[in-house]
């Protein structure tokens, strides 16, 4: 039985709220599509005849496409001057300077918090429940006030031990590619000559 399902049965949550949770989470999942540098799809034409997965179509949550493709034009825009500024959502971040935040919010406390830990930003979205795009768009706005950092080199590296650890060797491997795209560790051998 599935936990949403659970979860209202022992009266936790009403079916509203995981009918919120839900289309919550598969809109975020539809923009993070628009955000692919590449991929691909398959598209089959005709008429749904499996039973189960026209129950599983009419379960799912409807969204407006006009509505849904002026969102993904604006955030479009937002990632570029996000990702000009995180440069990579495998960079880990930790806190710099709490009082440098001009304007705390909900966002800006649950990534301040999160980020005591070594997360990189694919992690900070899952830990902070705020999705990839909110999460993303705090931690720019954290960087620019000068209240978070990117970790240095040697942080970083031990961000990527803990993903080892953790049984999460892609995660561990994206990481570190992260750091070394910054080219900090040929600055530092070079400096040491």
């Amino acid at each position: 039985k599935p936990l949403g399902e659970t979860m209202v049965a022992q009266g936790y949550v009403t079916e509203a709220d995981i009918d919120d949770v839900v289309a919550n989470q598969v809109q975020e999942d539809l923009f993070a599509l628009f955000t692919w540098a590449q991929g691909t799809f398959e598209f089959y034409k005709g008429s749904i005849t499996d039973a189960h997965l026209l129950d599983q179509l009419d379960k799912a949550p409807r969204f407006d496409v006009n509505g849904v493709l002026l969102e993904v034009a604006r955030r479009s825009d937002e990632w570029q001057r996000i990702i000009v500024t995180v440069r990579s959502l495998d960079e880990v971040f930790v806190v710099r300077d709490a009082s440098a935040i001009l304007k705390p919010n909900d966002s800006t406390a649950v990534v301040m918090e999160s980020c005591k830990k070594l997360h990189t930003l694919r992690e900070l979205a899952d830990v902070t429940l705020l999705g990839l795009f909110e999460c993303s768009r705090t931690v720019r706005e954290l960087l620019e006030c000068g209240a978070l950092r990117r970790v240095t080199f040697e942080e970083g590296l031990d961000a990527a031990e803990q993903q080892l650890g953790a049984g999460e060797p892609k995660r561990a491997a994206m990481t570190i590619k992260a750091i070394l795209e910054r080219g900090e560790h040929r600055l530092r051998a070079v400096s040491e000559k």
